[in-house]
């Protein structure tokens, strides 16, 4: 893993389809409840029933833990990592499918506003600042990086709504 800017900057827009329409997710999700990011590309729905339904047509269908409680981890990933801005998995929710480099929560307006997650089969890293800027959340063993198949409803103590960067172990 290296340190590297993510696919946008401060100055720029990020563009997300939301019925039909393009907006700038920079500015705030508007009427939006749940995003996903695929290639690159930002998907915006009112309902998590609608971003499933979506996911499911692309083929990405998130793992549910009522369906499918363990994912094994594979050597090459391409399952997500979501976020939410509550704890207990609620409120707005951000969904990755990219990885393999530093993704800035500013470019989706979640900068600092995450307080749960769910990874899957793939790891992740959690960093305190944008581009992968350390401290990083706590991982397992010696590494900070977050295992495969963990769901965190409560962020460990002085990381609610603290990161900055995310980046998927792809």
């Amino acid at each position: 893993m290296q340190s590297t800017n993510s696919a946008t900057t401060d100055e720029t827009p990020n563009w997300a389809s939301f019925e039909g329409k393009q907006f700038n997710i920079k500015a705030g999700w508007g009427e939006a409840t749940d995003c996903f990011v695929f290639q690159r590309k930002t998907e915006c729905f009112r309902t998590p029933q609608q971003a499933a339904a979506r996911e499911k047509d692309l083929g990405l269908e998130t793992p549910q833990s009522a369906t499918q409680s363990v994912v094994t981890p594979q050597a090459a990933c391409a399952s997500p990592l979501e976020l939410w801005a509550n704890g207990g998995f609620s409120g707005r929710h951000l969904v990755f499918y990219d990885g393999g480099y530093w993704q800035n929560m500013n470019d989706w307006d979640f900068n600092n506003q995450m307080s749960s997650f769910k990874t899957h089969a793939c790891g992740a890293w959690l960093a305190d600042n944008t581009n992968g800027s350390q401290p990083w959340y706590p991982g397992t063993g010696f590494t900070s990086m977050v295992v495969p198949n963990q769901s965190i409803g409560v962020l460990a103590a002085g990381w609610n709504d603290r990161v900055g960067a995310i980046w998927i172990n792809n």
